[in-house]
């Protein structure tokens, strides 16, 4: 199954809503093959002393998922915890908010919908690598970003979001806005899909080898393959328009390939 958020930003994410602790526990068979109780003792019981446990509605656990909410009420009234059950939260629609839902958005470039599931942009994280250098060639140099192996990646296409990274030598953050292309370059009858970001209106970044974010807000159009380069070309000029646009950031052109700082 591909991944939304790695686990670095899933701990990130729920520090940030003030947990003091977190248990990860590496899965195993042998860890899956456990009973309900052994999980309920071994974990709740012994490892956490745990006086309230709060579990969504349809969970399971144990050999077999054989373990349930009941499973959990039931132990509770005799190991001195109490269960407390989330409900599901779902759409206008009633359709259930779910990791399945969110990678169908994904897949479909609906990064939208993605959003509003999760509560936030999806994000991709890796490091900056070297690609062709295409994009600078015509005026929009890029941040390839690479290690994305075995995470949820949206549908080939153009998109409006902000690249994040840390600048160096400080403890900022920087959020850049940026149009990011996901696909194969069919223009260039490429055949490895990539995640590209360029940020508006900026020649000035060297980011190769630097790990950064790349966060979705919308979809502005599906990968094309056009007749020239020129029209390409003109092509991009809109999408850093309509990107400009969306993300309320000053309107921002091609760069000139001659002040392009990146080695």
């Amino acid at each position: 199954t591909l991944l939304i958020q790695p686990l670095p930003d899933r701990l990130d994410a729920m520090a940030a809503l003030g947990l003091d602790a977190t248990w990860v526990v590496p899965y195993t068979w042998d860890l899956a093959n456990q009973s309900p109780q052994w999980f309920i003792d071994h974990y709740f019981v012994q490892g956490l002393q745990v006086k309230e446990l709060v579990v969504g509605e349809d969970m399971q656990f144990g050999r077999g998922n054989q373990g349930n909410i009941e499973t959990l009420r039931e132990a509770g009234r005799t190991q001195d915890f109490q269960v407390i059950e989330v409900a599901d939260i779902t759409d206008q629609a009633l359709r259930r908010y779910s990791s399945t839902r969110v990678r169908a958005c994904l897949a479909e470039g609906d990064v939208e919908g993605a959003a509003q599931i999760l509560g936030r942009s999806y994000r991709l994280r890796g490091i900056v690598e070297r690609g062709f250098r295409r994009g600078r060639q015509l005026g929009f140099p890029t941040a390839n970003l690479g290690n994305t192996q075995g995470l949820a990646i949206p549908a080939d296409g153009v998109y409006a979001g902000r690249l994040i990274r840390s600048v160096p030598g400080t403890n900022a953050v920087e959020h850049l806005p940026a149009a990011i292309s996901v696909g194969t370059n069919p223009q260039f009858s490429g055949d490895k899909v990539t995640v590209e970001a360029h940020v508006l209106g900026r020649a000035d970044l060297d980011l190769y080898d630097e790990p950064v974010a790349i966060d979705f807000i919308a979809h502005l159009r599906d990968m094309l393959k056009l007749e020239s380069v020129e029209k390409l070309q003109a092509q991009m000029d809109e999408d850093l328009r309509a990107c400009s646009e969306i993300l309320g950031v000053p309107p921002a052109g091609r760069v000139n390939p001659e002040e392009v700082t990146a080695l």
